[in-house]
């Protein structure tokens, strides 16, 4: 899985994982890092990136200290997607701390 080769520094090394993985930004749903959306929802702290266009909507959200990767497509506007994945993950088991 993608999320468990970005939390174990497979793909890039520890300090550019932590610039990639690390809010910066505030936004509607958490912050933004660089790269990824970051937020915490129900003890899960997740990243990810989404877009849309007119009438679609597409999330994805990788949980660190877990295994889960919430991938949700939309034939709405936004935040269609993203209020899935959310929904979904405030449903998921608590991620493992580190």
């Amino acid at each position: 899985m993608v999320s468990v080769l970005i939390s174990e520094n497979k793909l890039l090394d520890a300090q550019h994982t932590n610039l990639m993985t690390t809010g910066q930004v505030t936004n509607p749903f958490g912050l933004d890092a660089y790269g990824f959306g970051v937020q915490t929802i129900n003890g899960n702290q997740c990243f990810g990136h989404n877009g849309s266009s007119r009438g679609v909507n597409g999330d994805l959200e990788m949980c660190l200290g877990s295994s889960y990767t919430v991938v949700t497509l939309a034939n709405l506007d936004p935040p269609g997607a993203e209020q899935v994945s959310q929904f979904i993950i405030g449903r998921l088991p608590l991620s493992e701390p580190k």
